[in-house]
């Protein structure tokens, strides 16, 4: 190291929902476990409930549903949607993109959305 140099202040963590210029973020609830309680330390959400079995109710803030869907499918080890068709939704893109690694090269078959 040649020397210090003041940037600034640390940026906020947590997700940054990109704004599709729809005006008004959304809501959409999603479950922490309990165990990946350390997850909220990396990122905030808009709210945080503990329930009763000691996992995390939150709700995720965010403008562009594409965004929302890249966020909980590069989160899916610890955050789930509430929304059951939400759910499916990453799932679906999940095996979507596992069949793509499992393709011959040059022969995809992941379908556009």
């Amino acid at each position: 190291m040649s020397g210090v140099e003041e940037v600034g202040p640390r940026r906020a963590l947590g997700p940054r929902p990109q704004d599709d210029g729809e005006g008004d973020v959304r809501l959409e609830s999603a479950r922490v476990p309990a165990a990946a309680a350390w997850f909220l330390d990396e990122f905030r959400f808009h709210s945080v409930v503990r329930r009763p079995d000691g996992d995390l109710e939150v709700e995720i803030a965010y403008h562009d549903r594409a965004w929302l869907l890249r966020f909980l499918l590069g989160h899916a080890d610890v955050v789930r949607a509430a929304d059951p068709e939400l759910s499916a939704e990453v799932a679906g893109r999940a095996v979507e993109g596992l069949e793509a690694y499992s393709a011959e090269p040059g022969k995809t078959s992941v379908t556009e959305s």
